[in-house]
């Protein structure tokens, strides 16, 4: 058996290879809980005490198995759902009124979004009033109720 040149995080021996499993894990997201099956995910075990490691890119397939497990849209759907509105990353964000850097993890993959961040996505995707709303500055107008302080 081939070891890899690296120790254990766990307990620090030199018995750490790389190996490929059914991952099946509990996850929670957005207040319900997932179970996440990834079949055939490349992983480092390390032989002495059993720990498992997931190197990035099997962080990556497990972010995308929670996504497909909650029914949310992946990050290429969300690239050229808005690429085929002819909107930058920017006038997105502008338009859900949130940062743009939240917005661009949700299309880099580097964040999962919640449900009813899943659900505006989706209706400004597919419903053009909503984006003509959000576009108006009256969507971002102040109401006429008195702030409480």
């Amino acid at each position: 058996m081939a070891y890899l040149p690296r120790n254990c995080p766990n307990c620090r021996e030199k018995r750490v290879r790389e190996a490929t499993e059914r991952y099946e894990v509990q996850v929670e997201h957005d207040g319900r809980t997932y179970v996440v099956v990834v079949p055939d995910l490349a992983l480092l075990i390390c032989d002495a005490c059993g720990n498992r490691v997931l190197p990035p890119e099997a962080d990556d397939r497990v972010s995308d198995a929670i996504r497909a497990a909650a029914g949310l849209l992946a990050p290429a759907d969300i690239v050229n759902k808005r690429l085929s509105l002819n909107l930058t990353p920017g006038e997105m964000a502008e338009l859900l009124k949130i940062p743009e850097p939240v917005y661009s993890r949700w299309e880099t993959g580097g964040q999962i979004q919640q449900r009813h961040s899943d659900l505006l996505l989706r209706s400004l995707f597919e419903v053009p009033e909503l984006r003509r709303f959000l576009s108006t500055p009256e969507s971002t107008a102040q109401s006429d109720h008195p702030q409480v302080a």
